[in-house]
């Protein structure tokens, strides 16, 4: 009696497992997870932030990656750099303390002296739009964000100093008359001003932002800083949703 019910309950798992048409049923595979960084090249934390969400996707090359630069700086808060001057001398302190990232001399230099530069998020973003628009690889888009923020807080490049976007590209394999063309692209600018709404549309109001979608939902594991442990964490509490 007993053999005959194991025999029934195998009988029945067999039915299970199979369609209607007698072939194996089909298990739809879960959609991969996508991360998606939200920041601007002008953020002081998201510099500070550019070496943990590299780190970050690169452990999980499951994961879908998304770069949108959120446009801080624009309309009328371009300006020089002398008019938050005050303000980033002590606080680039506050991000190197928290962070261990460091800020270069020719930074500091024009941050302590004239800070004459101009502060708009607009060209490199542009930049950064371009260089996708070649490459079609948003992990090495992640990458160029992060040499971005590194040319301007620790080389002191000016953010509207286009030729220096064009010699770093050329510095990550592309050639410089195909990015100046992919950066002066009207197409180029429509894709960076959809950019900045999407980070508006996602309800991101402060940078560096890390969403996460997962089973339809979108999750955020950091608004603001976040060391890779804090990520790790918020990560594994997404997946158990």
């Amino acid at each position: 009696m007993r053999m005959r019910w194991f025999s029934v309950m195998i009988v029945a798992l067999l039915f299970f497992a199979s369609s209607a048409d007698g072939q194996p049923a089909q298990v739809t595979p879960e959609e991969p997870m996508k991360l998606m960084y939200v920041f601007d090249p002008l953020c002081g934390w998201c510099y500070g932030f550019s070496n943990v969400i590299t780190a970050f996707t690169d452990a999980h090359p499951e994961m879908e990656v998304e770069v949108i630069a959120g446009g801080m700086v624009l309309g009328d808060r371009v300006g020089p750099l002398a008019d938050i001057a005050p303000y980033l001398r002590g606080a680039y302190k506050n991000v190197e303390n928290r962070t261990g990232i460091v800020f270069g001399e020719a930074y500091l230099q024009e941050l302590f002296g004239e800070a004459a530069m101009t502060m708009d998020s607009a060209p490199p973003s542009r930049a950064l739009v371009a260089y996708r628009s070649i490459v079609r690889d948003e992990r090495a888009v992640l990458r160029f964000a992060s040499a971005i923020q590194k040319a301007i807080y620790f080389d002191g490049v000016a953010p509207r100093d286009v030729h220096a976007w064009i010699q770093l590209a050329t510095e990550f394999g592309i050639d410089a008359r195909a990015f100046d063309a992919a950066y002066n692209d009207p197409a180029t600018e429509k894709a960076m001003l959809s950019g900045f709404g999407k980070s508006d549309a996602l309800g991101v109001t402060g940078f560096p932002t890390v969403l996460v979608a997962h089973n339809d939902q979108l999750y955020a594991i950091a608004r603001g800083y976040a060391d890779a442990a804090a990520l790790e964490r918020a990560l594994v509490e997404v997946k158990a949703q």
